[in-house]
């Protein structure tokens, strides 16, 4: 449980074409939740723009509204405001012309004018706007890759587009400019096949098939990125990032194509960048003079303080300095000496995706899984939690979907990644000793889930799927009976295994993901697997969860695309299910957890509403008959975990902790009004009722304090009242003069998990 909820930041509302003012907001207040960034920071990025000879940088990340800018050279970041709902940041770029900032975001193409710290939506300045990641910008010149092969270009800094072909039925993946005027080029994917260079002398009205293929270039070739040599117009590179293709240089303009090496090994890497002062970047290395023969390299580090460095997207900021930013397992990396060393710069930036949390019994101490490696607390009940991250067992693991701490021995920690467990007996160490366990192995397949035995912190189980886009999924599920230092298959052989659930009496429940041709939902009582019904044979299980107190008590969530599935129960272990409706709208379930200390419990569902595409979180408090609408999130914001110890929620922006709204109403002589007027020495009568904002649920035996102010004197308490079997209090007083009412309720310490407090309304009294 966490005890007190952030400061409340800016909070703004705005309209189409509105400008979009950044805020460092901790918490959001929405009708009927407060939701609190836990301040795990760090994020993914798709581009990194600079403003040359400025502390001006920009990113774009692959996570919701993920474009962030900072005006100090990364030391901190802000980002798009809670009202700015877009998407997926896709690409970022600076016309060092004048300083505009241009970027693509989810399906939206949006400008700035004042170095980021407002943004106006300006895709209806043109038709086309499906959108891919394609951008190149200079002096007023925007050109934007489609994904149908098309390119739409402007000469009036978006203010208006023509739309030109390059390749019909192709992505445009990459643009960009040459330092002669009007002159562009362009890489085109057609079906993952082979690619294609284009070149536009015109600004993007006509383009022409570089026809690589016939000047050196090996049929067949998979491009991601074509670079510039900002001092010679004739110097392209072509970049790919498939392992078995290569990088190409040419010096005249791509009349000729040689394969890039480094000591007679072919490169490859999919960027390639400049510092403006002939330095040429690439993979880990970088030289002075490509046109050398042999091309003689400088390796450059690869590591930060905290992480490693990914390389796939590389900015240099080509004036002053030579500043660098690139992609790392944490976010964005920093380098100040041409990438001899390098830093973390992620403060600020809410796009980790968060995909399991483990609490020990000593609430303070919390792991998190994510995309970057594992996140640690151990003062998680503080107002600000300090976070230790990331803590990467295997380098070359990068997404940690499983984390356990044994609740007995915080110091005993379980991780997986890939189809990898590791474990630590020494979690509480600022570096924590890892070795990597014994288990079953499945190459290429990806752990789903870690669950305990809740009466014996000895035996754990793991789910294992592998999604094979051109044949059968495999999976398996494994049991450990030592905390995962060791585990067995459990000769699970059907398919991916998506979620697993243990009953009280020791039942395990499997279900299956993906698109195997055989799915549904099974069972294992420690000898044998059983089919349990045929009911979910056309679905996709996401999660399933089993009540903590009853054994024949189970929850299900389940996909059907593009759509279909939902919320199912059952009630005799799994035999029979019952559909349970939360909202006709919402689909795509992914993942639930219940709250055991209210009677009956109370359940979390997150999904995403179908009209939207927002995320959303439900919650019900009698047991699914009626839901309230808890949390609304943003476009295509997905949840990868929930947790009650308070709503603890892992997303694509980090964790949050969600607490429900109460409502507390007043009422003087059953009116509604704000003011009365009585006769002097009148005995009125006061009500309030007390409610979930969310779930209309009365919330019985709540201490209530009601406040009255006379004339102009101070707010002094005047009774404490106890809620009754309605969620009501009711009492009457005598007013002789002006008089002000009001009522508060402050959670206790036990419901302060769930709630945030409440006051209503003030009702003045006016006597005649």
């Amino acid at each position: 449980m966490r005890r007190i909820i952030k400061k409340i930041g800016f909070i703004a509302c705005f309209i189409f074409l509105v400008p979009i003012i950044g805020s460092t907001q901790e918490a959001e207040i929405q009708t009927n939740s407060i939701t609190t960034n836990l301040g795990l920071y760090g994020g993914y990025p798709e581009d990194i723009a600079i403003d040359y000879g400025t502390d001006y940088v920009y990113i774009a990340n692959f996570a919701p509204n993920g474009l962030f800018y900072s005006h100090d050279t990364g030391e901190t970041w802000l980002g798009l405001p809670d009202s700015a709902d877009f998407g997926s940041g896709k690409a970022v770029e600076v016309d060092q012309n004048n300083s505009d900032v241009y970027a693509i975001i989810g399906d939206s193409l949006v400008k700035s004018t004042d170095y980021g710290v407002t943004f106006t939506d300006i895709s209806s300045h043109t038709t086309d706007q499906n959108f891919g990641s394609a951008l190149a910008v200079v002096n007023g010149q925007v050109l934007i890759g489609l994904n149908d092969g098309a390119v739409i270009y402007s000469i009036d800094a978006g203010t208006s587009f023509t739309r030109a072909s390059i390749e019909t039925g192709s992505t445009v993946n990459f643009i960009a400019a040459s330092p002669t005027t009007n002159t562009f080029y362009a890489t085109t994917e057609n079906g993952g096949i082979s690619d294609s260079l284009y070149k536009t002398e015109d600004g993007g009205a006509t383009w022409t098939n570089m026809d690589v293929y016939s000047k050196g270039v090996v049929s067949g070739g998979r491009f991601l990125r074509v670079g510039v040599d900002p001092l010679n117009a004739g110097h392209l590179i072509l970049t790919s990032h498939i392992s078995d293709n290569y990088n190409y240089q040419s010096f005249d303009a791509g009349a000729t194509w040689v394969v890039l090496t480094n000591n007679s090994q072919s490169i490859n890497s999919g960027y390639v960048e400049w510092d403006g002062a002939g330095r040429m970047y690439t993979s880990s290395i970088y030289t002075d003079n490509a046109a050398a023969d042999p091309v003689v390299w400088t390796q450059i580090s690869t590591t930060t303080p905290a992480s490693s460095i990914y390389r796939d997207i590389l900015a240099v900021d080509r004036e002053g300095d030579h500043v660098m930013y690139t992609d790392s397992a944490l976010g964005v990396a920093k380098s100040i000496d041409q990438g001899v060393t390098w830093t973390d710069q992620i403060n600020g930036v809410t796009s980790v995706k968060s995909y399991a949390v483990s609490q020990a019994s000593d609430k303070n101490i919390v792991w998190v899984g994510t995309r970057g490696g594992l996140a640690r607390t151990t003062n998680f009940t503080e107002i600000v939690p300090t976070w230790q991250y990331p803590i990467v067992p295997d380098q070359t693991q990068s997404n940690w979907m499983g984390v356990w701490i044994n609740p007995s021995n915080a110091n005993h920690i379980v991780a997986a990644a890939g189809s990898n467990f590791y474990y630590t007996d020494n979690g509480q160490d600022a570096s924590p000793t890892w070795i990597k366990a014994t288990s079953p192995s499945a190459t290429s397949t990806q752990v789903q889930q870690i669950i305990a035995d809740p009466d014996d912190s000895n035996i754990l189980y793991s789910a294992f799927s592998y999604d094979n886009l051109n044949g059968s999924d495999t999976g398996y599920v494994v049991k450990s009976l030592d905390s995962g230092v060791t585990w067995t298959d459990l000769n699970f052989a059907v398919a991916g295994v998506g979620a697993i659930a243990l009953t009280t009496d020791k039942i395990l429940f499997a279900g299956i993901t993906g698109d195997a041709a055989e799915t549904g939902l099974y069972k294992f009582d420690g000898t044998t697997w059983t089919k349990t019904t045929t009911e979910f044979d056309t679905l996709e299980i996401a999660s399933l969860l089993a009540d903590p107190a009853d054994a024949n008590i189970l929850y299900l969530t389940a996909d059907a695309y593009p759509s279909g599935g939902g919320l199912y129960k059952s009630e005799d272990q799994g035999a029979t299910w019952t559909q349970i409706t939360v909202d006709d709208n919402i689909n795509h379930i992914d993942t639930l957890t219940i709250q055991t200390s209210t009677e009956p419990d109370t359940i979390y569902v997150a999904g995403q509403d179908g009209t939207t595409l927002k995320g959303v979180i439900y919650k019900t408090s009698d047991g699914g008959e009626t839901w309230g609408l808890l949390y609304t999130g943003l476009k295509h914001e997905s949840f990868y975990t929930l947790l009650f110890d308070g709503l603890l929620v892992g997303n694509d922006r980090g964790l949050y902790e969600i607490k429900s709204k109460s409502s507390l109403s007043l009422k003087v002589n059953n009116e509604s009004k704000k003011s009365i007027k009585v006769t002097k020495g009148t005995s009125i009568k006061i009500k309030s009722v007390l409610k979930d904002a969310a779930t209309e649920k009365v919330l019985k035996h709540k201490k209530i304090k009601i406040y009255r102010k006379i004339k102009s004197n101070n707010w002094k308490l005047y009774k404490k009242i106890t809620t009754n079997q309605k969620g009501a209090i009711k009492t009457t007083t005598v007013v002789n003069r002006l008089t002000q009412f009001k009522v508060k309720w402050s959670p206790s310490v036990s419901n302060a998990e769930e709630y945030a407090g409440d006051v209503s309304r003030i009702v003045k009294i006016k006597v005649k």
